[in-house]
């Protein structure tokens, strides 16, 4: 996880699975728009789709999960040694699969654990050892 983008070539050749995603605002006029034209504002947008989240809504039915706590959820889980262990032949030949853990105990501690890693990651340079 981060919070900048690491280098160019990681960016290239990497594969990334962000929060957010932005925008240009204002729409490509193509190779004849103005140079003050694009230079519109970017528009945030969250990456994770209204479907994945009802999802993970309906698995666990009269819990309050948000499309951030669903990030933090992927995150511990695709970092915890047992799911690693368990697709690992599935890991090896394509994208992971994120299935719905069987309680909702469950899934907030894989959210809390994302969650404090991911801060761990990002902060690695300023968290105490």
């Amino acid at each position: 996880m981060a919070n900048k983008a690491p280098d160019l070539q990681f960016v290239q050749n990497g594969q990334f699975f962000p929060l957010y995603l932005y925008e240009a605002s204002t729409p490509d006029d193509g190779l004849f728009a103005a140079s003050s034209d694009q230079a519109g504002e970017l528009t945030r947008r969250n990456a994770i789709t209204d479907e994945g989240l009802a999802h993970f809504q309906a698995a666990y039915s009269g819990q309050e999960i948000t499309k951030e706590d669903l990030f933090y959820y992927i995150y511990g889980l695709l970092h915890s040694p047992d799911y690693r262990e368990r697709f690992a032949n599935n890991l090896a030949k394509q994208l992971p699969r994120i299935p719905a853990v069987e309680t909702f105990a469950d899934f907030a501690a894989f959210r809390d654990a994302g969650r404090a890693l991911g801060h761990l990651h990002v902060n690695f340079e300023s968290v105490d050892p």
